[in-house]
């Protein structure tokens, strides 16, 4: 704030009282987030976002970014002129550099997101609205932006309180390594770019390979959050498993 009011020559600021001041050394050291979520947190969450009340906006916009791996913001600041399909590719939600993380003096390329079959049932779902924004609560002219009360409603509703939704990429990115596939793909996937002369040299989309590795974590994370009820078959199998060991 002072280092903006210094650039103000009419509020006569000619110092920052806070120049020497490090959060560092009044807050402590910031130390890396390595929370994950377990399969009964994940199921919880997926429950609670199905509310009748929370399911849209931000009960679609987390099992999105469950889906995906994608910030938040690369999700909830969705419009519809980001969604493109390609006759070879299929349909794809493109984030523009605008939106994704980076330095302004060196923005990160667009961001393409394979829509898998759940992602593209979730988006279709959605209400229609004139605006060009999907995720909204003033009929598309902006997104949505109330992160904290939407935390809040979700905790409520799942009773999972130690997570935050930054969380959820962490956790697809650590499931993602338990699927088979080129790491480079797994960090593609997350908008991890790729460094060295790999980055300068190798501009391939590796399109096919990222829309493989989303549809198989769909399918586990499908098995997790809505797992099909036992079957007559698997509960006389386990019967007959208990007699063997008598």
């Amino acid at each position: 704030m002072y280092s903006w009011a210094q650039g103000q020559p009419r509020l006569g600021i000619k110092a920052s009282p806070c120049a020497n001041l490090s959060a560092k050394y009044l807050i402590g050291k910031r130390k890396p987030r390595t929370h994950t979520l377990r399969d009964h947190e994940l199921r919880a969450i997926w429950a609670a976002c199905n509310d009748q009340g929370y399911a849209y906006p931000y009960g679609a916009i987390v099992k999105l970014m469950l889906l995906s791996g994608a910030r938040p913001n690369e999700i909830a600041g969705m419009s519809k002129g980001e969604l493109i399909e390609t006759v070879d590719d299929g349909r794809f939600l493109v984030v523009p550099s605008a939106r994704m993380k980076g330095e302004d003096d060196d923005p990160p390329p667009p961001h393409e997101i394979p829509l898998t079959p759940k992602m593209i049932e979730i988006l279709d779902a959605l209400p229609e609205f004139s605006g060009p924004y999907l995720f909204t609560s003033v009929g598309g002219r902006k997104p949505i932006n109330s992160w904290g009360q939407a935390k809040e409603r979700i905790d409520k509703l799942s009773g999972v309180t130690a997570w935050r939704f930054y969380d959820l990429r962490r956790t697809v990115r650590t499931r993602l390594s338990a699927i088979p596939a080129e790491e480079h793909v797994r960090e593609l996937v997350v908008a991890h770019g790729r460094r060295g002369i790999q980055a300068h040299y190798d501009h391939h989309k590796y399109r096919a390979e990222k829309r493989h590795l989303l549809e198989e974590w769909e399918k586990r994370l499908m098995k997790i959050v809505a797992p099909p009820p036992p079957s007559v078959a698997d509960l006389d199998a386990t019967r007959a498993g208990w007699a063997s060991a008598i």
